[in-house]
């Protein structure tokens, strides 16, 4: 068994075991909370980081006010985990914690899977923050 073959059997199957229906919702967030330990300020260095970890090249196709869309592609790890409809939810938390530091704000992903030219693409988008401001949740009404 190869590596790539072995990483993704504990992927798409050992994760999915222990993690059962839970399993996207806990990868989104391990990836999000997986962020912090890249200090990146750039979006090169966010590329880097995607490129370092194997995951593929991550590129931006749409900028817009209050989200931006992004393509992860030319992985051969990302085409069979598409292949495989496995989870692709770490990448799309990685993303959406990277991009915390560089728009220095809270940010929420969400993914899907496209074909384009026979080719199979992981379409990232993530809801840029609305302003800089810090938001807490209230909860002095409860006891």
């Amino acid at each position: 068994m190869s590596v790539l073959n072995g990483f993704l059997f504990f992927r798409g199957q050992v994760l999915q075991d222990i993690l059962g229906s839970r399993e996207k919702i806990i990868l989104y967030w391990v990836g999000k909370n997986s962020a912090r330990h890249f200090h990146v300020t750039t979006m090169e260095e966010m590329q880097k980081v995607f490129d370092n970890l194997g995951l593929g090249k991550i590129k931006l196709v749409k900028d817009k006010a209050t989200e931006s869309q992004w393509i992860l592609e030319e992985s051969p790890l990302l085409q069979e985990k598409i292949k495989n409809e496995d989870s692709l939810a770490f990448e799309c938390g990685l993303l959406a914690g990277l991009l915390e530091s560089i728009y220095r704000g809270e940010t929420a992903g969400d993914y899907f899977s496209s074909e384009k030219e026979g080719k199979k693409e992981l379409i990232i988008t993530i809801g840029k923050p609305l302003s800089n401001k810090v938001m807490t949740i209230d909860n002095s009404h409860e006891r």
